[in-house]
């Protein structure tokens, strides 16, 4: 699904809940130069902005989550730790 495909999905059920529609909009970046800032709009505020896409999808994967049937799953988060205190061991030698 493309960036505009999930947008076009999420005003879709927000307009059902006669929600505000949102937006997407790019600018060229103040902080960094050369690059391109990427905006979610939302009556007028901004509700989320990133340099790349890397930031954006998942906030609209989560807009799209809110409207889904059923319980959100989310594979990708491992909630274990890092590291085990027990498996960390540094040679001083």
């Amino acid at each position: 699904m493309k960036c505009e495909d999930a947008v076009r999905a999420i005003n879709f059920h927000r307009n059902k809940l006669n929600l505000q529609p949102i937006k997407l909009n790019t600018r060229p970046s103040y902080s960094a130069p050369g690059k391109t800032t990427m905006e979610i709009f939302c009556n007028g505020v901004v509700m989320h902005k990133s340099t790349h896409w890397g930031a954006i999808i998942p906030f609209l994967k989560g807009m799209l989550m809110v409207f889904e049937e059923k319980p959100a799953v989310i594979n990708a988060i491992n909630t274990e730790p890092f590291y085990k205190p027990s498996d960390r061991k540094i040679e001083w030698r």
